[in-house]
């Protein structure tokens, strides 16, 4: 929880001022009136500009800052999205894919690698402070390949298919970008590095068992109570396929073998 008001930019926090709702609430009406009018005036300039054709307006947001950083984030979108409704009919919205399929594409760019990190690049994932790192998460995702390779359809023994579900827990959370990030940035650069480390070496203590066929369920219990997400998970997301051949069962996990490769 933050408690303070921003106040300044330039305020030491000493000096800021106590967080209002009240207050909050009102500045959040008067930014949304401003949003509202400007995403009307780019639209219509764009549209009188261009012999009326009419313009888009992408607007992303990052939604990970809502109740975050920004409390009154989800109320703004709110506003925004009523005073368009309500006064603002000339503006249709519409999600990206509903604007995709009104509006078919007719030509494609290239578009460079970047990312949000540093510089538009991928310097605070890989550099001198994570390299180390690196050849752990490859070496689990082979071994964790290999693994399922063997488990084509789902073990009938539920302890096994336990096992299978949370060692793909663990490879999804060892390889969260999180821990890399805050090493990099020094923000919880000793936290980030416990919880990478924690993370394989239960991916190990579990591909192990299985490696061994010896299932400790009491281990494997408190691995699953510790690392509990993703409760719906298949393991055989990681399910080796040749190129082009995809089982009929499997086509629903397709697009998740499709980004791996």
């Amino acid at each position: 929880m933050h408690y303070w008001r921003i106040t300044s930019s330039t305020t030491d926090l000493g000096d800021k001022m106590l967080y209002d709702p009240v207050l909050a609430m009102n500045q959040v009406n008067s930014n949304s009136d401003h949003y509202t009018n400007l995403i009307y005036h780019l639209l219509n300039d764009y549209k009188n500009s261009h012999d009326g054709k009419q313009g888009l307006v992408m607007v992303s947001f990052d939604t990970e800052l809502y109740g975050h950083w920004w409390f009154e984030g989800i109320e703004f979108i709110k506003q925004v999205i009523r005073k368009l409704n309500k006064y603002v009919p000339e503006v249709e919205m519409m999600t990206a894919g509903e604007y995709l399929q009104a509006h078919p594409p007719t030509e494609a760019i290239q578009i460079p690698e970047s990312s949000w990190g540093q510089g538009g690049h991928f310097w605070v994932w890989q550099n001198h402070l994570t390299e180390w790192m690196w050849p752990i998460i490859h070496s689990c995702e082979k071994r964790i390949i290999d693994i399922v390779s063997r488990y084509e359809n789902i073990p009938s023994d539920k302890l096994l298919h336990r096992a299978l579900n949370q060692l793909s827990r663990e490879n999804l959370l060892l390889q969260s970008s999180d821990w890399p990030f805050l090493i990099t940035t020094w923000q919880a650069k000793d936290y980030a590095t416990d919880r990478f480390r924690e993370h394989v070496q239960r991916f190990e203590q579990i591909a192990d068992m299985i490696d061994n066929n010896a299932i400790d369920e009491a281990k494997l219990s408190e691995i699953e109570s510790i690392d509990n997400c993703f409760a719906d998970i298949d393991y055989r997301v990681y399910s080796p396929i040749e190129e082009g051949v995809i089982p009929q069962q499997e086509k629903k996990l397709a697009p998740l073998y499709m980004d791996r490769k």
